[in-house]
C-alpha cells in the first residue's frame, strides 16, 4: 500500500491549495475543485475528503 499516511503526496498541485493524490484512484466528485481534490495544503499535508467526494484506494 503506498501514501496512505500523512505527510500525503500529490501527483499534481493547483498551486494554491488542493492536489490529486499520489498513488489513488478518484473520480471527478472527488477533484471538485478545478479538476483537482482529496489533497489539502493548507495547514500541512491532508488527506481532504467533501461530502460530495468519493475515492477509491489503488
Amino acid at each position: 500500500m503506498k501514501n496512505y499516511k500523512t505527510p500525503f503526496t500529490a501527483t499534481a498541485f493547483d498551486g494554491n491549495r488542493w492536489g490529486n493524490l499520489d498513488h489513488w484512484i478518484t473520480n471527478t466528485s472527488m477533484k471538485n475543485h478545478n479538476g483537482y481534490g482529496g489533497f489539502g495544503s493548507d495547514d500541512g499535508v491532508w488527506l481532504t475528503l467533501k461530502p460530495d467526494g468519493a475515492l477509491q484506494r489503488s
